[in-house]
């Protein structure tokens, strides 16, 4: 039994499923092809009324209500089915194009096999009407290697969507024949990851720096994830730094359908906990005749740097890699694809020359033979349209050492012949040079591995055998040395837990196990069986705390329970898991901030390490947006740490230290807000 009115997406996505998986061949592509014409009336609507009822009363069985929910929704977003009989064609890059035509099947399904790595346009042609030619929809496929089979589904529009904007300079002058290229993104805005496809428009603006991308895609109703398809509008035009933003081309009629949708499965008046549909920040839809208006861009003038790379006795470092990093809030938003800031290589003369910079600060850094070094001091602010010369790098750094490590039982001292390690990081002077090694295992010396290259600093390591405890170590590496280290690794037990939430059986998120007075879970996490049970291996002997986390309805159900860990024994464990949803929390700072805070119960150790993992440790980190949502917390009284960071690109190399701290207590029915000042 599911509970909870958001139940609908979870529903929705387990029956529909995505099929079984393609097996590897050499590169093919695989589409479907629908009518993009979908049933929005109430009628169509109307069998969800049923169905949210039974949520809302906790009345609603998984796989009946999935299977009947996934029907209804099906039929709303996909009225008239795939499209049997369409001519599709596929036509390859280069200066002599090859193009191969195939049909739809009654599936509406196609193939292509046999390709080639590179970039294609496909061309679905739909039958006009009595006289009239066939209506073409074009999309462009990238084909990235010949191991993995491609898939898209693909729905031909009924009617489209006009977006108008113009162009300007930071002095509101109309900036003419910038280019404006619109293409459509599938699924979390990350373009090419979950679809090889894209649909494609391009622009130019005009002498009043105007412009019109027409016949785009229509976002679809797609319950759950607010539409399959939106664009990101780049701009670009020479001597000005590119900008984008993400449209979402959406349609009156698909807006009122997604309110409507979402008002049915929420409910009218959410319980405590829940998520409210009149909260939900929809995107502003087209009007009437499809016109989305008022896209507008402003454009800054690219700055530009040049400048050599030398060695510590003044030569020219040839093949480095220059790089350029913000300091600042990027001038961009979060987007599926990286604008800038920028990198080149160097000439056989150390020159470097990077251009198109957006106004900001930046850090250097500078590559080797993938070998890392920064420049902190060298730290710079462009400002719009700047052109600087000459900055000379010094790429100084000392030798690499190496570390020979022994891996052997605690106690006994006898190799531990099976086991994995890796560094996680090096931690060194700036100078140094940035590296994380590459581990060589010697097989025919069982309880020994190298590794090679290590910048001076304290190397991390993690290491784990089965049979043992996992941990996390470190050791020094000295310049042109051999650091010769031993690990000695603890025989572990085993715990068999079985989740229960009011005496039924649950499939939590995950379990995670916290030896006593540590701050740091136990490297990995399991996930119960259909009958609440999961074997938990590698713990500790003595104390430990196990923390079931239950994911429902995009909430989170938490429970702690101690169990005692003998070594070599299999410890039987039970955990019971009650009592409220988990509740939410608003944290706002200071626009334009850099922002790291951490939560964790008020009375829990305070750790000083990032990577370290409370028993409800919550980490966050956020810029220019000036605030964070807080989610997935059970009642209790916590402790609120935050740290203002000079920049996005060291969050994860400056230790935690809060500039403030609060405690605040979370009780039903409250969403409180808290405010940070700097």
């Amino acid at each position: 039994m599911k509970t909870g009115r958001g139940i609908g997406i979870g529903l929705l996505l387990a029956a529909l499923g995505a099929g079984s998986a393609a097996a590897y061949s050499d590169a093919c592509f695989r589409g479907t092809v629908v009518d993009g014409t979908q049933d929005l009336s109430d009628e169509a609507f109307a069998p969800l009324t049923g169905i949210a009822a039974q949520i809302a009363k906790g009345e609603a069985d998984e796989a009946i209500m999935g299977s009947r929910y996934a029907a209804i929704v099906e039929r709303i977003m996909c009225l008239n089915g795939p499209m049997a009989g369409l001519r599709v064609t596929l036509r390859s890059g280069g200066t002599a194009p090859a193009e191969r035509e195939t049909t739809t099947d009654a599936h509406g399904r196609f193939y292509f096999d046999d390709l080639e790595i590179g970039e294609y346009d496909l061309t679905v042609y739909r039958p006009g009407k009595a006289g009239e030619e066939p209506e073409a929809f074009a999309w462009r496929l990238k084909v990235e290697d010949n191991y993995r089979q491609l898939h898209a589904d693909m729905a031909l529009p009924t009617k489209f969507i006009q977006v108008r904007g113009r162009v300007a300079d930071t002095t509101g002058q109309p900036l003419a024949g910038a280019r404006i290229l619109a293409q459509g993104y599938r699924f979390n805005s990350e373009l090419g990851r979950w679809s090889s496809v894209r649909h494609e428009v391009e622009a130019v603006t005009d002498d009043q720096g105007r412009y019109e991308l027409r016949q785009l895609h229509p976002m679809l109703f797609w319950p759950g994830d607010g539409g399959l398809i939106g664009y990101v509008l780049k701009v670009e035009k020479d001597g000005y730094f590119v900008e984008a933003r993400k449209v979402q081309t959406m349609r009156p009629e698909t807006l009122a359908a997604m309110v409507k949708w979402a008002k049915m499965m929420l409910g009218e008046t959410p319980t405590p906990g829940q998520k409210d549909w009149r909260t939900i920040q929809w995107p502003a839809a087209a009007d009437e005749q499809g016109v989305l208006d008022g896209v507008d861009f402003t454009l800054n003038r690219s700055a530009s740097l040049n400048g050599c790379v030398l060695n510590a006795a003044g030569a020219p470092v040839a093949h480095a890699l220059v790089e350029l990093r913000y300091l600042d809030v990027p001038p961009r938003q979060n987007l599926p694809f990286r604008l800038g800031p920028g990198s080149a290589e160097t000439d056989a003369a150390g020159r470097f020359f990077v251009a198109g910079l957006a106004t900001g600060r930046y850090q250097v850094a500078v590559a080797v033979d993938g070998r890392r070094r920064f420049y902190p001091d060298a730290a710079m602010e462009l400002r719009e349209g700047e052109v600087r010369t000459n900055l000379e790098l010094r790429y100084d750094v000392p030798p690499t050492g190496r570390i020979e490590a022994s891996v052997i039982e605690a106690g006994s001292g006898r190799p531990i012949g099976v086991y994995t390690a890796y560094v996680e990081r090096v931690l060194g002077p700036p100078d140094s040079g940035e590296t994380s090694g590459r581990l060589v295992k010697n097989t025919n010396r069982p309880g020994f591995f190298a590794v090679d290259n290590v910048s001076p600093g304290e190397a991390q390591f993690h290491v784990s055998a089965p049979g043992y405890v996992s941990r996390r170590a470190a050791c020094a590496v000295e310049s042109g040395k051999t650091t010769e280290w031993t690990l000695e690794m603890q025989s572990a037990g085993s715990a068999l837990v079985r989740v229960t939430r009011n005496g039924v059986a649950t499939r939590p998120y995950e379990l995670l196990a916290f030896p006593d007075g540590s701050t740091n879970a136990v490297w990995g996490s399991w996930q119960t069986n259909v009958d609440g049970r999961c074997l938990i291996h590698e713990l500790p002997p003595g104390w430990n705390r196990l923390r079931a986390k239950f994911v429902e309805n995009n909430q989170s159900r938490y429970a702690l329970v101690p169990v005692q860990i003998e070594v070599g024994q299999t410890n039987a464990v039970e955990l019971e898991t009650e009592g409220p949803c988990s509740f939410d929390l608003d944290l706002s700072f200071p626009a334009n901030v850099v922002v790291r805070a951490w939560m964790e119960p008020a009375d829990a150790p305070e750790a000083e390490d990032f990577g370290s993992m409370a028993d409800l440790k919550v980490f966050l980190w956020a810029y220019g947006s000036g605030s964070i949502a807080v989610t997935n917390l059970p009642a209790g009284e916590y402790r609120i740490g935050v740290q203002k960071l000079e920049s996005i690109q060291v969050r994860d190399r400056v230790p935690m230290k809060p500039d403030q701290t609060k405690i605040l207590r979370l009780e039903e029915g409250r969403r409180p807000a808290v405010a940070f000042e700097f």
